[in-house]
């Protein structure tokens, strides 16, 4: 059994426990990445600037400390585990919600036959997109499974609603890690309890990554990870495509932040 299996069945039965007492709406969309972002009525994609959402612009925030909040990734080979193309939302809508500070979870569930341990970074780093939708900002995600999200009055009136974060989720995620087969999305905005009851599989979840990678990487000062496998010749390395990996995307994502710098 993969590492994370017993906590996608944990999560199920947890989540079919709740779906019981509270609003539940289950939402199939496409599973093709273009497909996703079809007449989205908000951009997605990289922005300009990032996402600044003052307190009198916002029309809903989400996972504030003062409520709760929950946000972790759980990742497997096993495909049979996930249900592509699957939103499951917990509560009130955002278009529900209107001026209010709700508790937030977040829980995304990614398949790809080809994933392995060493590709969590990778998958992790993708979970926090703040400058990738238009009008949501994430104002804090703590390493400790924990995020904090203010929605724009203008996103909304444009149609912003967890439908279509799902689906901006799940697009990004196909377009940007080819190694994905497979995505579905957990959001949990019913209740503080509900939200915390989530708590020990992501304590689980961190455990897990931490003993998984720590061996593998360690982070640099420049928020690059570098190896520290026992191999002294990366090419004798059965994980060597994965360091690759992780080089090119820290690569590009450098290149990125020059180009944008510069062109301000």
């Amino acid at each position: 059994m993969e590492p994370f299996d017993v906590h996608i069945e944990k999560l199920s039965r947890y989540l079919n426990d709740v779906k019981r007492k509270r609003q539940f709406r289950e939402i199939r969309c496409p599973t093709g990445s273009a497909e996703l972002l079809e007449d989205l009525p908000v951009f997605v994609g990289n922005l300009e600037k990032a996402n600044l959402i003052l307190k009198e612009d916002t029309a809903v925030e989400l996972g504030n400390p003062s409520v709760a909040s929950c946000a972790f990734l759980l990742w497997t080979p096993n495909l049979s585990l996930v249900r592509d193309g699957v939103i499951n939302l917990i509560g009130p809508d955002i278009q529900e919600a209107i001026g209010e500070s709700l508790p937030f979870a977040q829980v995304l569930v990614v398949g790809g036959a080809e994933i392995k341990a060493q590709h969590h970074l990778l998958l992790e780093q993708h979970h926090v997109i703040s400058n990738k939708i238009e009008g949501y900002m994430v104002r804090a995600a703590p390493q400790r499974q924990r995020m904090w999200t203010r929605v724009s009055k203008e996103a909304v009136e444009k149609g912003l609603t967890f439908e279509v974060l799902g689906r901006a989720l799940m697009a990004i995620y196909k377009s940007e890690l080819p190694v994905i087969e497979a995505t579905e999305v957990i959001f949990i905005t019913s209740s503080k309890e509900d939200v915390k009851g989530l708590e020990s599989i992501a304590a689980d979840v961190h455990r897990i990554k931490d003993k998984a990678l720590s061996s593998k990487f360690i982070v640099k000062d420049d928020g690059s990870y570098e190896c520290t496998s026992e191999y002294a010749d990366c090419t004798e390395c059965p994980e060597q495509d994965i360091c690759d990996e992780i080089r090119d995307i820290i690569r590009l994502r450098r290149k990125r932040r020059v180009a944008s710098n510069s062109s301000k």
